[in-house]
């Protein structure tokens, strides 16, 4: 189970495995007691999305990292706490020895409560349907979701699906274009061709529009923080706009 939540993450070798480990931060004491109030049923995941005013979902997303943070570095230890659960030791008494705690222990070894998160094999394979360009529903259906809350995640952040899809209107968000500005740099194909379509909506990999950033020239206002493509686009923008 833990495997197949750090392959979400992208962590699918043992070297992977140690670079991961080498990145995370120690979560923080607050995170460390929240995981082990819900792991032994002292919270429910309502009650601590209630208490850091944060989406369900997010919630879930932080007690899954805070889990795997503290699972990964005995990974190597789990063969042995089997052993000595067999031979009669507590988890208590598991926990002693490498300095965790005890719900760390019944997490790695027995996975979520049954009250818990959803299951790791869904995420595992939404994320490989994301990744193969399949549709928001698509994805949501292989979570078990529905539709709108999935996109809701998408849009305020609180979606663990990457790379990140961007629609039109993160590129006006982006470089301050209108929609009939995106239309019509698509049309002239100024932009690149869009990695799917969402119904008649296109999107791209976020890589594909830095990529395309990166290759040209764009014309920033220095007044408004609009983009253009063309020199000539910038020059009229700023004649009309905001004066000679």
């Amino acid at each position: 189970m833990w495997v197949r939540a750090l392959a979400v993450r992208g962590v699918t070798s043992v070297r992977a495995l140690e670079l991961w480990r080498d990145e995370q931060a120690r979560p923080s004491q607050e995170q460390v007691a929240t995981l082990g109030a819900w792991a032994t049923g002292l919270t429910r995941i309502a009650d601590i999305a209630r208490d850091w005013d944060r989406p369900h979902s997010r919630v879930q997303n932080d007690l899954t990292a805070t889990a795997l943070t503290l699972i990964a570095p005995h990974l190597e230890d789990l063969p042995r706490w089997v052993q000595a659960r067999s031979s009669g030791l507590g988890d208590e008494a598991i926990a002693d020895l490498p300095g965790t705690m005890a719900c760390v222990v019944a997490l790695a070894l027995d996975g979520w409560p049954d009250s818990g998160l959803p299951d790791i094999g869904d995420a595992v394979e939404a994320l490989r349907r994301w990744r193969a360009g399949e549709s928001v529903s698509e994805v949501a259906a292989a979570l078990g979701v529905p539709v709108a809350r999935l996109r809701r995640q998408l849009v305020e952040g609180h979606s663990e699906l990457t790379p990140r899809r961007l629609i039109p209107s993160d590129l006006r968000a982006r470089y301050g274009w209108t929609p009939s500005a995106i239309s019509l740099y698509r049309r002239k194909g100024a932009l690149p061709a869009a990695d799917g379509l969402e119904g008649s909506r296109a999107w791209w990999w976020e890589a594909t529009i830095d990529s395309w950033e990166n290759a040209r020239k764009l014309h920033w206002c220095r007044e408004c923080a609009h983009a253009f493509v063309a020199a000539a686009g910038l020059k009229e923008h700023r004649t009309r706009v905001h004066g000679p």
